[in-house]
């Protein structure tokens, strides 16, 4: 999901390192987790009312994958190149960090399917949308 927002958060060094961007099964309200305080202040706001409505209507949402910084971004590329062989196959499934809509903190993805389900039905309805 991505938030349409004009400034974002810079990748800060003490947030950089952070092993607990590895983290993929997160509370969308923990704004003290980097992946969630990484966010641009828009999109988090939108993730969180999407998030305390669905939740009203029974379905639970947390984030799969948030902020990332670029060092993360990074390493997640790496992988994907020795997943798939070469950096250009690498490139259909991971983006490099400087063209990553995480590392610039405007987008998140959620789990698990049933949240995905209704966040495609409901997000526009938060200024979210689906890329």
């Amino acid at each position: 999901m991505q938030g349409h927002e004009a400034a974002g958060p810079p990748d800060v060094p003490a947030l950089r390192d952070d092993s607990r961007l590895h983290d993929d099964r997160l509370d969308p309200f923990d704004d003290t987790h980097p992946a969630i305080a990484g966010l641009r202040s828009g999109l988090r706001a939108a993730l969180q009312d999407a998030a305390r409505d669905a939740e009203a209507q029974g379905v639970r949402i947390w984030v799969t994958s948030g902020w990332r910084s670029v060092a993360y971004q990074q390493e997640l590329l790496d992988q994907a190149v020795q997943r798939y062989g070469s950096l250009s196959e690498a490139l259909r499934f991971v983006a490099s960090p400087d063209s990553s809509s995480h590392v610039t903190g405007e987008a998140v993805d959620i789990g698990p399917t049933e949240a995905d389900d209704w966040m495609t039905r409901h997000g526009a309805d938060y200024g979210l949308c689906q890329t």
